[in-house]
C-alpha cells in the first residue's frame, strides 16, 4: 500500500510539474505581445532557454513560426555567458540560479529566482503561479511592458 501511495505522489508531482513548465511556457510566449523592444535586433524573433529543457520543448510547441512579422525560433543554451554573443536574442528564460547580469540592451528576462534579477519573475502562491514585473530593470534594458500585462502582475517594482 505505501508503494502505491509513493507511486501516485510521484505521478502527481511529475503532472504539476508539466502544468507549471506548459503555463510558464505559454506566459513567455504570449506576455512578449505586449512588449515593446526600444530596437528590434535582426530579422529573426528569437527566445534562449537554459536551465529547463522541459520549457525550451514547451515553448518550441507554442511559438508561432512568425512573431511580430519575424521568423521565431527558440535556442536552448546550457551556457548563460553565451547568451551575451549571439546577436539577435530578444528573451531569455533563466531556469536555474545564475549570478549573471545581462549587459546588452533589449533583452526581456523571465525566470524563477530573484537573483537573476529578471523582467518576469515566476514565483507560487497559494498554489498559483503569480509573476512580478521589475519596471526599472525593465526601462534600463530599452523595454517598454504594456499596462494590460501590469494588472496582470502581482508586484511591480518601478
Amino acid at each position: 500500500m505505501r508503494g502505491i501511495i509513493l507511486i501516485i505522489s510521484i505521478l502527481l508531482c511529475l503532472s504539476f510539474d508539466l502544468k507549471t513548465n506548459t503555463i510558464k511556457s505559454v506566459f513567455v510566449v504570449k506576455l512578449n505581445y505586449h512588449i515593446k523592444w526600444s530596437k528590434t535586433i535582426g530579422k529573426r524573433f528569437v527566445i534562449a532557454v537554459t536551465g529547463n529543457k522541459e520549457i525550451y520543448n514547451r515553448i518550441k510547441e507554442f511559438l508561432p513560426e512568425r512573431f511580430k512579422g519575424r521568423e521565431a525560433s527558440v535556442l536552448f543554451i546550457n551556457n548563460l555567458k553565451v547568451i551575451e554573443e549571439i546577436p539577435e536574442i530578444d528573451v531569455v528564460y533563466i531556469g536555474k540560479e545564475s549570478r549573471i547580469k545581462f549587459t546588452k540592451p533589449n533583452i526581456v528576462t523571465f525566470s524563477d529566482y530573484e537573483s537573476n534579477q529578471p523582467i518576469f519573475l515566476f514565483y507560487f502562491e497559494r498554489n498559483k503561479l503569480k509573476f512580478d514585473v521589475n519596471l526599472k530593470h525593465a526601462k534600463s534594458q530599452g523595454i517598454a511592458v504594456n499596462s494590460r500585462v501590469l494588472t496582470l502582475a502581482n508586484k511591480i517594482y518601478r
